[in-house]
């Protein structure tokens, strides 16, 4: 399926995800140092086209730090520990994310590098491995995001800025200026996803994917209410979209798997 990307989060994923879709988000900051390792030599015998991500604590990232997990919540809506929010059970610590955005405590976060560190990891991987795209952050600041446009272009890897709100949708004005300010630092295509608390949310969304220019813009939401717009993006514009490799896989609230999408856009 040409329009459906895939997450994944180690090489047996990719594998196995690079069998079913011909575009395949490599998850990078929740790779093990092993995984890390054996992943420019598998990418070598992929066909499907590759994202190389590693996602900071602050746009949905988890850190492991031995036997204890921590949320970064600065944008997002998990429960505070002030608050009550956790169950200690043992050692282990367990959010009640039945109303959140936050991301699967399971897995936990791999990559416990600091920026520095981060965009080192950014180059190697262009470098060493085969990728069609890079996805940074805005956040990430104008000198990292040059410094990996530059060595990207050198790969033959295009530019995907990115920008997640997990507190709620940013307004359809927002959206666009968002944008054209991605544009500005050299995006190939600007990826801005908000968390759905309103039809209205969902509205401006995809209202303002109208106005970006076809294939250059993916805007959608998060969130239970927000589960349509991850297909109905496809309708205005954006060039692909992203599903789960299946039930339990997911790499942000509201994802369908690749079986339930394939079915709504064949449907």
């Amino acid at each position: 399926m040409k329009r459906i990307c895939i997450p994944v989060f180690d090489c047996k994923m990719l594998k196995e995800a690079a069998e079913k879709t011909d575009l395949v988000e490599v998850r990078l900051d929740r790779f093990g140092k092993r995984e890390r390792e054996k992943l420019a030599e598998i990418a070598k015998k992929i066909k499907a086209k590759l994202i190389l991500t590693i996602r900071k604590k602050s746009e949905g990232g988890i850190e492991r730090t031995g036997v204890r997990e921590r949320f970064d919540s600065q944008e997002s809506n998990c429960p505070k520990r002030s608050k009550g929010g956790i169950e200690r059970t043992g050692v282990r610590e367990r959010f009640d994310s039945q109303e959140s955005n936050c991301p699967k405590r399971s897995k936990g976060r791999k990559f416990k590098g600091n920026e520095r560190q981060r965009l080192a990891l950014f180059l190697e991987m262009l470098k060493a491995a085969r990728f069609a795209y890079a996805d940074i952050e805005l956040s990430s600041g104008r000198k990292f995001i040059e410094k990996v446009r530059k060595k990207a272009k050198e790969a033959g890897a295009k530019l995907i800025l990115s920008k997640h709100y997990f507190a709620g949708t940013p307004s359809r004005k927002e959206f666009l200026q968002t944008y054209a300010k991605m544009k500005k630092l050299g995006a190939d295509i600007c990826k801005i996803v908000g968390t759905a608390r309103s039809e209205r949310d969902c509205g401006n969304a995809m209202e303002a994917l109208k106005k970006a220019k076809k294939d250059t813009a993916i805007f959608f939401c998060m969130g239970k209410k927000g589960k349509n717009t991850r297909s109905e993006c496809l309708k205005f514009g954006a060039p692909f979209t992203y599903a789960s490799l299946k039930k339990g896989k997911e790499s942000a609230k509201g994802q369908y798997d690749f079986g339930k999408m394939t079915k709504l856009l064949e449907g």
